[in-house]
């Protein structure tokens, strides 16, 4: 009796523990389901928006310094880079110590141009360099400017740049001495002032 009590006992654990496992397992599957979908999901980052580039700008420009007049075309990259191509004319008159005066020379001036900003604030300002290059029977006339420049936007593609800075004059002459004609260059340097206005519109 009491071997066939305990074989009885073992039949029921045997058939038992099989399914205690199994639903131990379903248990923990469960759970493990469970904890994933209460896991907050992982947000990537979001990409900072990169800074936009400026436009670049083109532009009408004219420009006075001294008695002469520039009218010509810039384009502004947007970097702080502008360069410029302008035509102007020279009109200069020779007064003779006898005699009636000659007609006025009056020739076509090319002024390349760059200028770079250095800062902005209440006004922009920054460097630039102009060369006026006139071409004369007695030769090539350059003259270099180099100027500290301040710019302000009077109204919207409307600027005004006022430049102060130094001019340098390479001149070509010619002349009669005695019976010789000569011919030669001088170098000259001198302060000088320019105003330009600028219509962009592009």
């Amino acid at each position: 009796m009491i071997l066939r009590k305990w074989f009885s006992i073992l039949l029921v654990l045997c058939f038992a523990a099989p399914t205690f496992v199994y639903a131990q397992d379903d248990e923990e599957e469960e759970e493990e389901e469970e904890e994933e979908e209460e896991a907050p999901k992982k947000k990537k980052p979001a990409k900072k928006a990169s800074k936009p580039d400026v436009p670049g700008r083109v532009g009408l420009y004219v420009s006075f310094g001294g008695n002469d007049a520039i009218v010509g075309f810039v384009y502004n990259l947007g970097s702080g880079l502008e360069f410029g191509l302008g035509l102007g004319l020279d009109r200069k008159a020779f007064t003779p110590d006898e005699g009636d005066p000659p007609d006025p020379v009056q020739t076509i001036v090319v002024v390349p141009s760059i200028k770079y900003a250095i800062g902005k604030g209440l006004l922009d300002f920054g460097i630039g360099v102009d060369a006026s290059i006139t071409s004369k029977d007695t030769g090539t006339d350059i003259v270099g400017f180099l100027s500290f420049y301040t710019s302000a936007e009077l109204v919207k593609n409307v600027s005004l740049n006022l430049s102060a800075g130094v001019n340098v004059h390479k001149v070509n002459s010619a002349g009669q001495v005695g019976d010789r004609w000569v011919q030669g260059s001088n170098l000259n340097i001198d302060l000088g002032t320019r105003g330009t206005v600028i219509f962009y519109f592009m």
